[in-house]
């Protein structure tokens, strides 16, 4: 039943790859998030075959793809995947670094080392929601005292919305502890 899924799921990515490429990306990252068990039935996993995909759909010209790449590594959680979504951070698209900073918070603490200053970094984005989604992920990596010292520098910021997110990160610390 879920090969069947697949091999359906596959034949119509092949029939969307010769009519609209963008759009067959997208059915690829559907495909790629049914077979990793993120979304449908709970299956056993291959996420092996399904990761180094999607990490290579990070680098993809649509911004969409990005983004729904970033998004599915974010479901998975996987530690593998922490140096690609660190990459994201510096993506022109406010949303795909939004969602490479959400999805290095749901790796949790095993992100901690590589994603901790870049995240704290994060706190500069032009975009609001980019500092806020530091903020969130900062608080479910926890911290370490470099880091506390890092967002405690942010909060005499000109910038309300920097002072803001170090703030909730701030936060976000102390009640994970």
């Amino acid at each position: 039943p879920a090969q069947d899924k697949l091999i359906r799921s596959s034949r119509t990515v092949n029939y969307f790859q010769t009519t609209d490429r963008q759009f067959a990306r997208l059915a690829l990252c559907g495909l790629l998030l049914t077979a990793g068990g993120c979304y449908g039935e709970s299956q056993p996993t291959r996420l092996d075959l399904v990761v180094p995909t999607l990490v290579q759909l990070l680098d993809d010209p649509s911004q969409e793809v990005r983004r729904t790449a970033a998004l599915s590594l974010g479901k998975i959680a996987s530690p593998e995947t922490v140096p690609a979504l660190v990459a994201t951070l510096d993506d022109p698209d406010p949303l795909v670094r939004q969602y490479g900073v959400w999805a290095l918070g749901n790796v949790g603490e095993a992100a901690l080392d590589q994603a901790g200053i870049a995240l704290v970094e994060m706190l500069e984005d032009t975009s609001p929601a980019v500092k806020e989604a530091a903020a969130q992920a900062l608080g479910k990596l926890g911290g370490t005292q470099t880091i506390v010292e890092l967002l405690a520098q942010y909060l005499r910021d000109p910038d309300v919305t920097t002072r803001r997110a170090a703030t909730l990160a701030l936060g976000w610390l102390e009640a994970a502890s």
